[in-house]
């Protein structure tokens, strides 16, 4: 649904959090209004992750093409609904959903920028900047920015390397499957 534009590939979002289904604890009972601008101004939210998905579906009222619900706790894009338009990305309050290229490659589900021991309190499933990822990526398309990976598309080939290596498990396939090896990336 992303079209493809002159200025580059198509576009769809990806929330950067991997906190739903019970891997994240909680600092707090949240008994305000049901929105995620409301529960993040009240200290940064219930979430005992300052940087992840609060769940409260601001992004899913955002969106006007049905693309994006909150599933166990966190957002979950329909990537066959998604049209890139970027409104869930201006209504996240914690800046978790981003757009990515429309191809075969995988992404951080992670926004922690703690680092790794406080990670480790906040979600079962955060980034801990190990540098595992980093120090195997034949392409060097990751690096670590502010205690979490990032993955640079115009380098990456989609082998997959990233994501065997990963001991959290936080960088996952979004579209397609890993590149096979004796196939042109």
């Amino acid at each position: 649904m992303g079209t493809e534009s002159a200025s580059g590939p198509a576009l769809h979002a990806v929330v950067n959090c991997n906190g739903g289904n019970g891997n994240c604890g909680t600092r707090f009972e949240y008994h305000g209004i049901p929105t995620c601008a409301a529960a993040a101004a009240i200290a940064g939210g219930p979430s005992a992750c300052a940087f992840g998905c609060l769940g409260y579906g601001d992004c899913t009222r955002a969106c006007q093409f049905d693309a994006i619900h909150v599933v166990n706790g966190s957002a979950v894009v329909d990537r066959e609904k998604c049209t890139g338009c970027s409104a869930c990305v201006a209504a996240c309050p914690h800046h978790v959903i981003s757009l990515k290229p429309m191809a075969p490659q995988p992404a951080v589900l992670c926004s922690n920028k703690d680092k790794g021991p406080a990670v480790m309190k906040a979600c079962k499933a955060g980034c801990i900047a190990c540098g595992m990822c980093v120090r195997n990526c034949p392409q060097q398309a990751v690096t670590l920015v502010n205690n979490v990976a990032v993955i640079d598309y115009a380098k990456c080939s989609s082998c997959g390397t990233c994501v065997t290596k990963c001991p959290k498990k936080v960088i996952h396939w979004v579209d397609g499957q890993p590149a096979v090896a004796d196939e042109p990336a």
